[in-house]
């Protein structure tokens, strides 16, 4: 369903836009009642009555649980409920009432027999008879985290000795994430009858887990009381603590590290790395600038100049460039051929153009230029250097010379537009205005709906010049034959009473049954099949097999469905809910959500962001107080309901405190608001497209682009033409 066929929805019910299935019936008055008395948060999170259904889709597990009790005996014995009723038991580790909702069921249920034997088992797993449950999750497995069910399930049976043919199944998987293989580890730990007891205190310990050092320390010590843990074992226990944000975990082990007896690191490497744990805990930057300069210093120290380069480094993440840039100054003095110098040199001249400095900043980068061709930074020095020269205001033909040279360099299509766009504006202020329109146009019909697209057009529209259309026309093609999809059973019971992730999971394991019917098209009735339970992680998976020529040219009744498997809208009544309550433009939230995770609910980047819109903990939990809700586990962001409802919050609060500009809020939520804001605030005098190209990181600057295109992409599929975004060009 798209954003247009929902308002009226949203006016009667908040959250969850399907139809209740026949046999679960609408929470009554009293179930209301006992969802505000059992969870006052959830009770909060949505402003009208919501069926139990809609709680169970929204994950709002215990006013489910409240609101499924509440109804009628006849209603609670209802085959659908019962299964219902036993998922939400289960996300709530109620073993107990699940085995009871799940007894007989598949006779009652049969579509979902092989779902009610998984939940059955999992079930099991926590409240026992256990060994059965091992034997059956181990037997099925399909996953990583079906062999640490079976796992735990056979470490409650006491068989210790099977539990650890499950961790070591998790452990040697290429697929394993990291997570999975601490939990592993842990599990084994503790069979007490593991060869490898070991192995796994020592890997748990090195590699920064904090929920059970203790427990490895105590195994370390007891079986390996000769061989603690090395010098080289504790500084690297110490990196990956201070990545996960444990500094003060961090610096405690640097001081064992310091007193370790194997070992060799000398007194400067020892304050090397607590200035790392800083710098990786993105915490106390000044003291961290203080002891790489310190090392610096040191006699007879090889990594002297890499020291200095990270003390100003250091200086500058505090927010201290002028010292930063003195800094950098000094390593190209001391350390004149050194790979160093480069770096510093570049790094130098990043700073000046991010202050505005602009003919400072050319003149590092064509030193840079001239003198380190090989260099590792050398396209992004050129890069930057084009944008200083360009607002610098230098000779108007060099700089032409210098963008044209620019866009010819780029590979890829999008980036040379955008430096296209650049040389066009330069054009412009050399009087040769025809050219420039000619340039801008190229770049806006070559490029339909792309970031530097965007810019061409309100160039043009600046210009008064015509404006091509923002897409090619379909082309003229026979309406396709009707194509009817309809889901698996299975899927569709599953889908109607709210569990659409465990809809999404059974429809993947079902997909033959939906391409049976139409062998022919079968990535579109796949695509159409998975918009139908809500979920978008699988349908981006499809749209790669889709013809990359559906999307080139405006959708008709042939192409839309691949438009919509591309940019796909899961969670369409909330997202829209939430872009009414927190004033977002329709489509942007998608777009961030699309680049941010692909909508994988699992998602979790090393940085330690969580779930679709990728939220820090820290970040979530400080704006769930803002709106007066609660985040008592960093796991809950990994629910879609409550992500999109944090994330649309703090895009809001982005938006704001950029006056409203969406690239720049796009790009404060990559990068931060605070580094985005300051650059903004010193170059105040760029338009936004010179702006979002001095980006000093690659990395935003292309996020920048990317969730922009989506957004425009979006917003087309959404109103055509008179929906696309309106770029100011100016920055706020």
């Amino acid at each position: 369903m798209r954003r247009s066929a929902l308002l009226s929805a949203l006016i009667v019910v908040a959250c969850g836009t399907k139809e209740t299935p026949k046999d679960a019936s609408t929470a009554s008055d009293a179930s209301l009642d006992a969802v505000s008395l059992a969870d006052a948060d959830d009770a909060q999170a949505s402003p009208v009555a919501t069926t139990w259904v809609d709680l169970v889709r929204e994950q709002r597990w215990t006013a489910a649980a409240a609101a499924i009790d509440a109804l009628t005996d006849a209603e609670r014995k209802t085959p659908r409920v019962r299964f219902a009723r036993a998922a939400v038991a289960l996300e709530r580790d109620d073993g107990k009432t699940a085995v009871l909702a799940l007894d007989g069921l598949e006779a009652a249920l049969p579509p979902l027999g092989a779902e009610i034997a998984r939940e059955r088992a999992k079930g099991q797993a926590l409240v026992g008879p256990f060994t059965d449950a091992g034997e059956w999750l181990e037997k099925h497995a399909t996953s990583n985290d079906d062999h640490l069910a079976a796992a735990n399930a056979f470490m409650k049976a006491k068989l210790p000795a099977r539990a650890n043919v499950e961790c070591a199944r998790v452990i040697g998987s290429e697929h394993k994430t990291h997570a999975q293989e601490a939990t592993a580890r842990g599990i084994r730990l503790h069979t007490g009858e593991s060869a490898d007891a070991v192995l796994d205190a020592r890997w748990l310990l090195v590699h920064g887990d904090v929920l059970q050092a203790k427990d490895a320390e105590t195994v370390l010590a007891k079986e390996d009381p000769k061989h603690p843990l090395t010098q080289h074992e504790l500084l690297s226990r110490a990196r990956a603590l201070a990545d996960a944000a444990q500094i003060d975990e961090a610096l405690r082990a640097i001081d064992q590290a310091q007193s370790a007896a194997a070992g060799s690191a000398s007194a400067t490497a020892i304050k090397r790395a607590r200035a790392d744990a800083m710098m990786r805990a993105r915490s106390r930057y000044s003291d961290a600038a203080t002891m790489f300069k310190q090392c610096a210093s040191e006699p007879h120290n090889p990594d002297a100049a890499s020291d200095l380069v990270w003390s100003a480094r250091a200086l500058s993440r505090a927010d201290h460039d002028d010292e930063a840039i003195e800094r950098y100054a000094e390593v190209v003095t001391r350390f004149p051929k050194s790979t160093e110098a480069a770096a510093a040199t570049f790094y130098s001249g990043r700073l000046e153009l991010l202050h505005g400095r602009f003919e400072k900043a050319a003149a590092r980068l064509d030193e840079y230029a001239a003198k380190y061709a090989t260099a590792a930074d050398h396209e992004d020095a050129l890069h930057l250097r084009a944008i200083a020269h360009f607002e610098q205001g230098d000779a108007i033909k060099r700089v032409r010379a210098l963008l044209e040279e620019r866009a010819g360099a780029e590979r890829d299509p999008v980036a040379r537009g955008r430096m296209t766009n650049l040389a066009a504006l330069a054009a412009l202020k050399d009087g040769d205005r025809t050219h420039a329109i000619a340039r801008f146009t190229d770049v806006a019909r070559s490029l339909p709906l792309s970031w530097p697209a965007q810019v061409a057009r309100a160039r043009l529209v600046q210009l008064g010049a015509p404006v091509p259309p923002a897409m090619p026309a379909a082309l003229p093609t026979p309406d396709p034959a009707p194509l009817t999809v309809t889901l698996p059973e299975a899927v569709a019971t599953l889908d109607a009473i709210g569990l659409d992730g465990a809809a999404e999971e059974a429809l993947h394991s079902r997909e033959s049954e939906v391409t049976a019917s139409a062998p022919s098209r079968a990535v579109e009735a796949l695509c159409i099949a998975y918009g139908k339970v809500d979920r978008g992680h699988r349908r981006m998976q499809l749209s790669l097999q889709a013809s990359p020529s559906y999307l080139q040219s405006a959708p008709n009744a042939a192409t839309r469905w691949a438009w919509e498997c591309a940019y796909p809208a899961p969670y369409a009544a909330a997202v829209r809910d939430a872009e009414i309550k927190e004033t977002l433009p329709a489509g942007l939230l998608d777009a961030v959500m699309r680049q941010e995770s692909a909508f994988d609910e699992g998602a979790v980047s090393p940085a330690r962001a969580i779930g679709v819109l990728q939220l820090l903990p820290e970040t979530g939990a400080a704006v769930a107080t803002e709106m007066g809700l609660h985040l008592d586990d960093p796991r809950e962001l990994h629910g879609p309901f409550r992500s999109v409802a944090l994330g649309a919050r703090y895009l809001h609060d982005l938006l704001v405190r950029t006056h409203g500009s969406i690239p720049l809020a796009v790009a404060a939520y990559n990068a931060g608001s605070d580094s985005v804001l300051r650059w903004a605030t010193r170059m105040h005098a760029m338009e936004i497209d010179a702006f979002v190209e001095s980006i000093p990181f690659g990395e935003t600057r292309n996020y920048v682009v990317r969730v922009m295109e989506s957004f425009a992409r979006y917003a087309y599929l959404e109103r055509g033409e008179e929906g696309l975004p309106k770029i100011e060009l100016a920055l706020p």
